[in-house]
Order: C-alpha cells, then structure tokens, then sequence
C-alpha cells in the first residue's frame, strides 16, 4: 500500500515548500521507502530527476538524523554520497537526511534537504528542521490511517461478498448457538435442510424446539465442545417435510460461551451405505445358501472369508477362521497334500483335483476343489477357494462298478437289444434281443463295431449313413448321449433291412474320458415311426439363482445358464409362480419359499421341470432373503437322476406293475364295500320308512274291523283317512325308490314337451294344498309373461313335488311356503321358499347325496333320497340347483332350467 503517485500530495506539498521558505533551502523533498516517486518537489525539478536510484543508499538506510555541512568531508563515513550521480548532475555542497518513523518505530520514508552553499545547521535549525519532520510524520500517518481505512472498507465489502457467495454456494447448515443451546446466528445456507425457518428458530433454545431426548443430545454436544475446546463431530436424522434426512456435523468452540455447528446433508451417503450393507448381507446369504465351501486366502495363506458351510464343516465360528492359516485350519498332512495346489496357484494357475477327507463327525466324504488366483495388475493377491463334495457320485461310481455282473444279467431279461462297446467302438458284450434283432451269432457279434460296412446303415429317405456319424461313434467323440436316431439296417443272413430306434449312452472315468458305450436299440420296423434326429448336448451348468417374495414373483434372476430357465429372463421377471407355471406346480414353488420365510430356516428340496423337450431335476436350496423376500438356488441334478433311473429302471417297472394290479383290486374293493354300505343303508332306511305307514294301516283296519266298538261316521271316516295318509306316504316312498333305481340305472328318460307351466303349477299346489288342509299357505308367484315353454313334465313334477314337500314336512303348522316362477335370460327359475327348521351348515355338502338326512330332523319321516332325484331330474335338463338356508329361518331352493329344449338336448 503507498500514498504517492507520481502526481505529488497537495498537503505534503505545501508543507514541504513552507519548510524551504523558513529555512531558506533550494531543494526540499520527501521520498517514500526507497522506490517511491518523490513529492514535495521544488526548485523546478520533475519527478524524473529526482528519482531515488540517483540518492546515495547509505543516507536512505540511516536511522539517525545526518547533516553534511560539506561532503567533500563526509565521503568516508557514508560511502557514495560524493560520487552520487544526482549530487554531482546539481553541484550539491550541502546536504541532510532526516528518516521519517511512525510512533511504534516503523520507517515510511526519508525526508531530504539540499543546497550549494556551504553551511552549518545551529541546534535551532535542527529542531526546527525535526519538528518539520514531526508534522510530516503526523500528515504521512494520517494519510496512512485514512488509505488503509479506504482499502479495509473496500477489503470487508469485498470479504462480505465474498461470503455472501460462499454461503449462497455451500450446501451446509452453519449456526451459532451458545451454552444453553439458544441460537445467535443462522448463515444464510441452504433453507431446506432448517428444521424449522430461520426467523421462527433464532433466539430459542434446542428444547424450544426439538422434543426433550434430542434437545438433550444436541445440548451435551455442544457442552462437551466447550469443555473440551475442540471439534466434536456427530451423525444424526431430523425429518423435513415427511422424509428423513441424516446430517454429518462438526462443532468447533468459537468463544468460552459459543459454537460454530456446521451440518452437511448426508442423506444420500447414508442410504448408499444402507445399500451397500445390504448388498453385502445379499451376497453373503448367496453365500451361504450355494451347497458348496467357500473361501478367500491371501497371499500370505491366512483366511479371509469363509461361508457357512466352512463354519458347519469345521464347526468353528466364521470370525474365529478369519485370519487363520491353511496350516493351523487344515492340520500338517492335509496342508502338506495341498502345499502344491497353493504354489501352482499363487504362481496365477488355476488348480481342480480331487481329494477324500474325514469329518469332524468321523465320515468319510470326497471333495472336488479349486483354487483360483485373484490378480490385480498382473499380481496375485490372493485367490478363491471352492470345495465341492461329491461324495455321492462318488459312492454311485461304487455301486454302478460293484453291480456290474447283476448289469450284465439285466440286460439279458431286457426286450431291447443291448450292446456294451469299448472306447474304439468294439462290441464287448451283448444280449439275446440284439442277437435276434441283427440276426447273427454273439460269436458273430463281439469284436465287430456298429458302423461295420456289412450292416449298410441307411438314414429314412436312403441315404447313406456314415459310420462316424453313427450314436455309438458320436458318443465316444463327444461324451455325451445320443438318443432317438432311427437307423436302417441291412441284415445279411435274412436278406432283409430292420429299422431300429438307437441310443448311445457313454460310460465316463473320473477323468471325463469314455471308458464304455451302451448302445440301446429297439425294432421300429412296423409303424417306421418318423422323428427328428435328437443331439443331447450337456454343458457344465451354473447353478440358477432367483429373488422371489412370499407370493412366489420373480424379482431378480442371476445371470446364468438360459437352457435352466422354465422360460426367458425377461418373461420371468415380475411375473409370479401362477403366471408361469401350471396351478399345481405354482403351489408348490410358493409353498417352499413360505415355510423358508416362516420357519427362518433354509429349505432343501427336489423338484423336475419340462424345459423344452426335456424334463431336468434339480436340488434347490430357498433361504430367507428378508421377511418377505427368499433367494431360491436351484442346481442341475439331471445326470445323477439318469444314473438313478438306469439302476431302478428294471425294479421300478416290475413295482409300477404290481402297484397297478394292486390298485385296481383296491378299487374294485371300494366298489364292493361302497356298493355293499349302499345296500345296508337302503334296506335300513326302507325298513323303516315302510314299518310306519305299514303300522298304521294295520292298526287302524283291526280297531274298524272290531264289532264291540260303536263308530260314528267322523270317527270312522278319520280311522279311513290315516289308511289314506298311510298308502299315500308308502306310495311316495316307493315312488321315490323306483325313480333312484332309474336314476342309478341311467334309464331316467328326458322328453321335454310344450306345457302350460302355470295351469301345471297351480294344479300341483292345488293338490298338495287339498293334502295339508289349511294347515300350511301354499302361494303361488307366477310371471305370465312366461309363454311357448318346453319342458319335460314328469322331471318337472319330481322336482317340485319333492321340494314342496320337503317344504312342508320340515315347517311348523301354520307357516307360508311361496313357489315363483319367472324368466332369466332363456332359462325359467323357480324358487321354492319355506321359513321351517333350515339346513345346517356341516350338512350342506353332503345335501344331494342318496340317503342323507340333516343332524337336526329329529323324527320327522324321510328316504332321504328326494334332493338326490330332484338334482339328477334338474341335471337332465341341463340346468342348476342351488341352496340357501339357516337354522330356524327357513330354506331356499332355485332352481333354474333352460326352456324350449328339444329331446336328447341335455
């Protein structure tokens, strides 16, 4: 910061004029520091010649007052004032140097006074000159105070603006609050992220605001800061306007009474490590649920991560594993056997072998383990360790070698030509139907291969089919099966071609290699059936891993072997079970993945799909993911299946057999048993519905047939009326038996004719009416605009006179039962309506079954055969009955039948 420029100060002028006048002195001039332009200028000099360069330095530097009364004698003690440039250009002979200081001893300048004379300054020239130098000292500081006042002002507006641009950038909420939580100053941040508006918040205090626990955690915050006099830092979460947001905050004492809270939205950091924690825990339970070993060693051989099944395995906790030793986890020998792997791997090879070891619990079981390295710019930093048991294939390899002479005397009993080649496609072995097929002695047979020339093998449309394209030659190139190729074969010592169904099924060493071929082959000849030529062929398969919910939607699926999918990704995702599997299927799926939810336990089961054209098996593991979400991890077991069924195949037939004969005797039992109950329920039910009409007719003819008793005509005529009721009941009990027989005979005709339903109807109710009296209203509801119908009469009479009068059996004396009649589309509906005992609700599904009466019928009399004719009767009409009742309000029957049939329609 200066005060000069190179147009002089008027001020500093003026004084410096006034002091050459006084003291009667050519040259007067101040210089400022030592680079400055000059002012005070007198004597008709510019700026230009008086620059400082040309002063001598000694005199700039001093920090005394000097007075040169001739310089000619001075030279020695300040070097270069004789020869200075500026002295010499003017002939200079007198000169003082006065340095200008301000009142705490800092220099600002240099004040200097020049004349050709030759003089001596007296004591009172010298304290006049100093006083000279006083005032200047007092205007410079002056004009020093008031440029640095100018350039502070300018400095804090610029500052101000500058914080005003800061803050209207930063995102952060700065407050500053005191000892008792109250606030002084909310900056003008970020609004949004204010728990409440600046103006509402300044001047309270936390628990004004914020509810008591959380008041009280902020304010401990703030006074352990003061406390302490250093920066707390903090995490915690407000709601804004209905969302939760988490704050970051530093709080730094600012005063002994003050703080500065500066609180950053961290909201989106928060929930990317929620996120993230997830993801892990996700990753960590496919972890888990993959039936396999896992783990992470470094390079150093210590682990780093193991799965569940490490824990189960070596019945240590994960956290006591990590950090091990393969030494100190696999013991000496074990480790010592794998010392190989781990070089070859830590050199960047993958490892797979093979190795048998002994449980905890003494078991002895088989592994298949890889090791994989993990790079990182080309270095190995540690690598992956999976282990597989495969003890069962293992233990099935056994049982095909220890069965195979019972292999060999199977496929003797088997109906389809069997051959056993070797690995160059020589006959090995043989049995009777492929002698007999190929018409040729088994010396004939063995040591031949199936490609032989002699047998011309020709495809269906005549071609030539080449040898090395032949099942049992593709099996051995590929390894895998060859199913359903139909070959024709020339057979020479009958001169004639036999079409056969061939299958070539490969027989692998542990090492993947084949070691046989069973070529399997059927006689097609006689229907030549036409199919196309199937290749089966199998990769190493991935296991298939989904996210599904309690309702069985597919919410992700992992990346993986698209030949496992029951349909495509995209079509799976989103859809559930139900939308893409059949009903029974979907049922299952969502059943096991509710028990793993409900249970929090992983759940192990089997289960097939038909993809494509081919049915696979696999064994899933479904853990619970969350409480509504589970991860299903399904593996490929197809092959282990094929090599079950290969073993049962001949025991599973036979059983299949015997089952079914057993089945069918089992049936023809239940069909006696039922038969034979449905005979004892009849003859129970007839005996004792005919015991009571039988009883009356009988007692009431002897009491008439008495001549000792005087009868008067009423007395006579009710006897006779009870023998009427008595035959009348027998005969609808008979009636209803006749028709049942009909029923069950299928001999209960259908011939709908044209009827005057409502004469027909009122007629009915008309007798039934004349029947019960006035003991029972019986109301007819008719629609006349019921015109041109077509219905058979005698099932129409079965049908309301047995709901008529089941109606009026099971209502008390007095009571109305309404029949009405009315159209519905093209179907007539009658609804038959009592308000008797009603129908229970566990006899309800049991209601149109022969012989079956309600719990709450008491002895009221009935065959219980009625609502079975009147089902059977409404069926031959093509149309429906349905039931409403409740105990002790009544009962409603409709029933609705299609109208205008013609004969043979139902």
């Amino acid at each position: 910061m200066t005060l000069s420029s190179h147009q002089p100060d008027e001020s500093l002028e003026r004084i410096v004029r006034l002091m050459a006048k006084v003291l009667d002195l050519p040259l007067v001039w101040v210089v400022l520091g030592q680079v400055s332009p000059q002012v005070g200028v007198v004597w008709g000099l510019s700026v230009e010649q008086i620059e400082p360069t040309l002063l001598p330095q000694s005199l700039l530097v001093a920090d005394e007052a000097i007075f040169l009364a001739n310089i000619e004698n001075y030279d020695q003690h300040y070097p270069g004032v004789k020869s200075s440039n500026f002295l010499e250009s003017f002939d200079l002979c007198f000169l003082a140097a006065l340095p200008l200081k301000t009142g705490n001893g800092n220099r600002f300048g240099t004040l200097f006074l020049a004349d050709r004379r030759v003089r001596e300054f007296s004591s009172e020239h010298r304290s006049m000159v100093l006083e000279f130098a006083s005032l200047l000292v007092e205007v410079l500081e002056l004009k020093l105070v008031t440029a640095r006042s100018v350039e502070v002002e300018a400095a804090l507006r610029d500052s101000e603006a500058e914080m005003r641009a800061l803050f209207a950038a930063l995102k952060d909420v700065i407050l500053v609050l005191n000892s008792e939580g109250r606030y002084l100053k909310i900056a003008p941040t970020n609004p949004r992220l204010l728990h409440i508006s600046e103006d509402e918040k300044l001047g309270k205090t936390l628990h004004e605001i914020f509810p008591q626990q959380q008041a009280d955690m902020f304010l401990s915050l703030v006074r352990y800061t003061l406390a302490s006099q250093q920066t707390v830092s903090a995490e915690y979460s407000l709601s804004i306007e209905g969302e939760e947001v988490w704050f970051s905050t530093n709080i730094t004492p600012l005063s002994e009474d003050t703080v500065v809270w500066v609180a950053r939205d961290v909201t989106e950091q928060q929930q990317a490590e929620e996120a993230l924690q997830q993801s892990v825990a996700q990753i960590r339970l496919i972890m888990d649920s993959v039936p396999a070993r896992i783990a992470y060693v470094d390079r150093e051989q210590h682990y780093r991560f193991v799965n569940h099944q490490y824990e189960e395995w070596f019945q240590i906790p994960a956290e006591e594993i990590v950090g091990k030793h393969m030494r100190e986890l696999l013991g000496e020998p074990i480790y010592q056997g794998c010392l190989p792997a781990i070089e070859t791997v830590l050199s960047g090879q993958q490892v797979i072998y093979e190795d048998n070891m002994i449980s905890i619990k003494g078991k002895e079981h088989y592994f298949q383990v890889t090791f994989t390295p993990h790079f990182r710019e080309q270095e190995v930093l540690g690598f992956y360790v999976l282990v597989q048991d495969i003890t069962e294939i293992k233990f099935a390899e056994a049982v095909l070698r220890s069965n195979e002479e019972r292999f060999r005397a199977l496929i003797q009993d088997l109906q389809v030509g069997i051959l056993v080649q070797g690995a160059d496609a020589e006959i090995l072995l043989c049995n009777r139907a492929a002698i007999d097929l190929l018409g040729v002695t088994e010396e004939q047979l063995l040591g031949r291969t199936s490609f032989d020339p002699t047998w011309n093998v020709i495809h269906e449309d005549g071609s030539v089919f080449p040898g090395a394209t032949h099942p049992v030659p593709q099996a051995i190139a590929t390894g895998k099966s060859v199913k359903n190729v139909i070959m024709g074969v020339y057979r020479p010592s009958m001169g004639d071609r036999v079409w056969l169904l061939v299958n070539a099924e490969p027989r692998l060493t542990a090492e993947g290699r084949v070691a046989q071929v069973i070529c399997s082959f059927s006689d097609i000849t006689a229907y030549k059936q036409s199919q196309a030529e199937l290749s089966a062929l199998f990769a190493a398969l991935d296991d298939v891993i989904l996210v599904v919910d309690a309702g069985g939607r597919y919410l992700k699926i992992a990346p993986t072997d698209p030949n496992l999918l029951y349909k495509p990704a995209p079509d799976l995702i989103g859809k559930r079970a139900h939308e893409v599997f059949p009903p029974a299927l979907a049922d299952y799926f969502v059943g096991q993945v509710r028990l793993a939810l409900e249970s929090k336990q992983r759940i192990q089961t089997e289960y097939s799909l038909q993809i494509g054209d081919r049915e696979v098996w696999f064994s899933a593991s479904i853990s619970p993911l969350s409480d509504s979400t589970a991860i299903w991890v399904a593996r490929d077991i197809t092959q282990q299946k094929q090599a079950e069924v290969v073993l049962r195949q001949s025991n599973e037939e036979l059983e299949a057999k015997v089952q079914e004969r057993t089945a069918e005797l089992e049936r023809v039992r239940a069909q006696e048993q039922e038969l034979a109950e449905l005979k004892a329920r009849f003859i129970t039910t007839a005996s004792h519905e005919f015991r009571t009409p039988l009883t009356v007719i009988l007692t009431s003819a002897e009491l008439l047939k008495r001549e000792d008793i005087q009868w008067t005509d009423e007395k006579r005529m009710k006897y006779l009326q009870r023998i009427q009721d008595a035959i009348r009941s027998l005969t609808l009990i008979m009636n209803d038996i006749f028709t049942i027989s009909k029923v069950e005979a299928g001999k209960l005709g259908f011939m709908p004719t044209p009827l005057n339903l409502e004469s027909f109807c009122q007629d009915l109710l008309d007798d039934l009416q004349f029947q019960v009296a006035r003991q029972y209203q019986l109301k007819l509801n008719y629609d006349r605009t019921l015109t041109h119908i077509c219905l058979d009469e005698t099932l129409l009479w079965q049908i309301l006179t047995n709901l008529l009068s089941n109606a009026i059996k099971y209502s008390p004396q007095g009571s109305r039962i309404d029949l009405d009649i009315h159209q519905q589309d093209s179907a007539v509906v009658f609804t038959i309506r009592d308000q008797g005992i009603g129908i229970p609700e566990q006899d309800m599904p049991y209601l149109f079954e022969s012989f079956h009466r309600g719990s709450n019928v008491g002895t009221i009399s009935g065959t219980g055969l009625g609502l079975t004719i009147v089902r059977r009767c409404v069926e031959l009409h093509g149309g429906s009955i349905t039931v409403e009742s409740a105990v002790g309000a009544g009962t409603t029957f409709t029933v609705i039948i299609p109208i205008n049939q013609e004969v043979g329609q139902a």
